[in-house]
């Protein structure tokens, strides 16, 4: 008999077989009052309490991943209607739902053939986000080293040395997600002025999930570049006094120096000695330190010219005959307390059998250190005495004078009377009316090109 109206027909047929009567009883059967469900079933976790038609409150715990449900009923009354989240469905198809975090509450109503309506209420309770991670971290200079990865931690963040403000914008996975930066509360639309210096260079990013209860820290490191001004430097000249060097680093830090040869120009400190003529290159550095770091190298020639001296060859005299003195030689420019190494070489033409002239006494050498020029001296060669002794005689009062003679004392170099250009002659004052006595021998000058006459 189905539901509602049901006519039943009763014929009575008289017993000439052809009359018959037929009686109609209308039997209604009421509708079906069962709205129960006979099984809900969901696609992730498990419903609590476990499902009993009678149970109309259920709840399930689904992990945050799970951004939707899949939940399915099964009529206990194929007649009964159905619907779950407001939508109707047939019995066991599935209607999948979509979830917020935190509570959503399902309703599965069923609707009796009577019209007799049961709801189900199932709390689904998505949990919060436990993702701490960041997708990315922008920064106004600079890059981060190694390149961002969300299960990377540390970085180093290099920066040029005019920066000294960095903007950092922070971006979590999760819209959820609370970001501090050094305890300070950031947005990914603001971000965070950090200004790096050494005693303050580590900047820490704290990732706080929805969960409350994961948390990541993320943190960079600032170090800042450097540079070194250090300009040309002046020529010098050997012998020049200790000088300074003054290059600066953009950090302040102090600059160190190392001399190519130290041989010729040494550094101690920042003081540079000159030792020798020459061409050096200063290199000047910086170390860094944790904060800044090594700043390249400038390099610097210094050239260290010679320095001017003048040797001059001081004059000589020296007689005919003897041999050539000493020679000597003054300096003008020398360093004090030196000598030029090697000693200049001084020489002349002049020999012991050179006769009376001027010669010029010549200067020649060389030095590493100076740039010598030579002054050359002289050598005046002057005539050597020649003694002329008259003979003494004697002669009787009224007698011709007898023949007046002489001898030479000091001839050199093998030289005798024929080197005279004009032997001296003896005279005398007295004749054969001479009284008796002493009467004294004279000489005519003589002329000689190498000797000067001392008669006697």
């Amino acid at each position: 008999m189905n539901v509602g109206e049901n006519t039943v027909t009763i014929r009575v047929t008289a017993k000439d077989k052809a009359t018959y009567k037929d009686y109609k009883i209308l039997v209604t059967r009421a509708a079906s009052s069962n709205a129960n469900l006979s099984d809900l079933v969901v696609s992730s976790g498990l419903l609590s309490p476990s499902f009993n038609e009678e149970t109309l409150n259920y709840s399930v715990a689904v992990p945050n991943s799970q951004n939707e449900l899949a939940v399915s009923a099964i009529l206990g009354d194929q007649t009964a209607s159905l619907k779950i989240a407001g939508s109707s469905v047939s019995s066991g198809s599935t209607r999948d739902l979509p979830l917020s975090v935190g509570t959503n509450t399902i309703a599965i109503e069923v609707t009796a053939r009577d019209g007799t309506v049961k709801t189900y209420s199932l709390l689904a309770v998505r949990a919060p986000s436990p993702n701490a991670s960041l997708s990315g971290i922008s920064l106004s200079s600079g890059s981060l080293s190694p390149s961002f990865s969300a299960d990377t931690l540390s970085y180093r963040v290099s920066l040029r040395e005019d920066v000294n403000v960095v903007n950092v914008i922070p971006a979590a996975e999760e819209n959820t997600a609370v970001i501090n930066i050094n305890n300070t509360a950031v947005s990914s639309e603001t971000g965070f002025s950090f200004s790096p210096v050494e005693s303050n260079r580590d900047l820490f990013i704290g990732v706080t999930a929805e969960d409350a209860i994961t948390h990541k820290t993320y943190r960079i490191a600032f170090t800042k570049m450097q540079k070194i001004i250090f300009n040309e430097l002046a020529e010098r000249t050997y012998g020049d006094p200790d000088f300074s060097l003054s290059a600066v680093s953009s950090s302040g830090l102090s600059v160190s120096y190392v001399s190519s040869n130290p041989e010729i120009a040494e550094v101690n400190g920042n003081t540079v000695t000159i030792h020798k003529a020459g061409e050096v290159v200063i290199t000047a550095t910086q170390e860094g330190t944790d904060f800044y770091e090594h700043a390249p190298e400038v390099k610097q020639t210094l050239t260290i010219k010679k320095k001017p001296l003048t040797v001059i060859a001081e004059n000589k005299v020296r007689v005919y005959g003897d041999p050539n003195p000493p020679f000597s030689v003054v300096y003008e420019g020398l360093v004090e307390g030196e000598g030029l190494i090697p000693p200049p070489v001084v020489h002349t033409g002049a020999t012991e059998l050179s006769g009376v002239a001027e010669y010029a006494i010549e200067v020649s050498g060389s030095s590493s250190n100076y740039d010598v020029s030579f002054v050359p001296g002289r050598l005046s060669v002057i005539k050597r005495e020649l003694n002329v002794v008259a003979d003494n005689l004697e002669k009787f009062q009224g007698s011709e004078n007898p023949v007046l003679t002489f001898n030479y004392q000091g001839f050199v170099n093998g030289d005798d009377a024929i080197v005279l250009t004009r032997q001296p002659a003896p005279i005398t004052t007295a004749t054969v009316a001479s009284p008796i006595g002493d009467h004294p021998i004279t000489f005519f000058e003589g002329e000689a090109a190498n000797y000067s006459f001392n008669y006697v």
